[in-house]
């Protein structure tokens, strides 16, 4: 299939003509007005929920004072007769 030539193809388009009566532009703007208008842009239909953040009950739980002090003798222990050089 042949490419189509773009410039001859644009040659037979018709132009468009320009409008006797072109609308007219309005500014949102208002010039008596101090501040800018604030819109409020409301959020239109069901929102969504946040889902609680599901965390393993073992990981919840903290451990006490007494928990710590026997962990840390147990972690910072050194055995006599066992040096590192």
């Amino acid at each position: 299939m042949p490419k189509k030539d773009v410039a001859r193809v644009n040659a037979f388009r018709t132009q468009p003509k320009p409008s006797a009566n072109p609308p007219e532009t309005t500014s949102t703007h208002s010039d008596d007005a101090a501040e800018p208008m604030e819109v409020d842009n409301a959020h239109m239909g069901n929102t969504l929920r946040k889902r609680k953040e599901k965390i393993a009950k073992h990981l919840k739980r903290r451990a006490n004072e007494k928990e710590m002090e026997s962990f840390q003798k147990r972690v910072f222990r050194i055995q006599g007769g066992l040096f590192y050089p």
